[in-house]
């Protein structure tokens, strides 16, 4: 099981990027922040958030799992900080979906509704 994501979000100025979430394969925090710092470019990433699993996934819709997973690092220029009020952070929070269907795996995210707070 993926126990951590990777959010890219990219700078304006990138052309087609906007952001991306990425399973990562680390089994630990500190794996998570080596194996994101090999996907930081300065000129392109205007911030990454480490996302880490939160509690066990649940059946959704048939086949479907959903995994919520919680924003616990974030790193906007040449650092790690925690993704905290202290630090100015807004809470990012997403479900990920996954199963089988058609002999095809399949994976997507999207923002856990009614969990965004006041922007």
């Amino acid at each position: 099981m993926t126990d951590y994501i990777l959010y890219i979000d990219y700078k304006a100025n990138v052309p087609g990027c906007g952001y991306l979430y990425t399973r990562l394969n680390a089994t630990d925090l500190v794996a998570a922040m080596c194996e994101a710092e090999k996907q930081w470019y300065s000129q392109d990433v205007y911030l990454m958030r480490i996302m880490e699993k939160v509690g066990k996934s649940e059946k959704d819709q048939g086949t479907w799992r959903k995994q919520k997973y919680n924003a616990t690092l974030c790193r906007r220029s040449g650092w790690w900080f925690a993704n905290d009020k202290d630090h100015y952070e807004q809470e990012h929070k997403i479900f990920r979906y996954y199963g089988t269907g058609k002999n095809k795996e399949y994976e997507w995210f999207e923002i856990a509704p009614n969990e965004l707070g006041p922007l």
